[in-house]
């Protein structure tokens, strides 16, 4: 590479992988029909809170 000749690796665990397949599936079937009520946008709601608990209680990574 000529403009930089340092690597960029990107490495994600398979919980971010996961959740962040999960989020666009969930995303993609919520807003499919172009409307959302209260029940769509509180289910994301509780989507977005199970999420931050996983990510809350995950062990960390190790060499961070």
């Amino acid at each position: 590479n000529s403009f930089c000749d340092v690597g960029f690796v990107l490495v994600f665990s398979d919980q971010h992988m996961w959740a962040s397949i999960f989020s666009v599936i969930l995303v993609n079937y919520i807003f499919m029909d172009g409307k959302s009520d209260y029940f769509q946008g509180t289910a994301l709601v509780v989507v977005y809170l199970i999420l931050l608990a996983l990510y809350f209680f995950a062990p960390s990574p190790a060499g961070c």
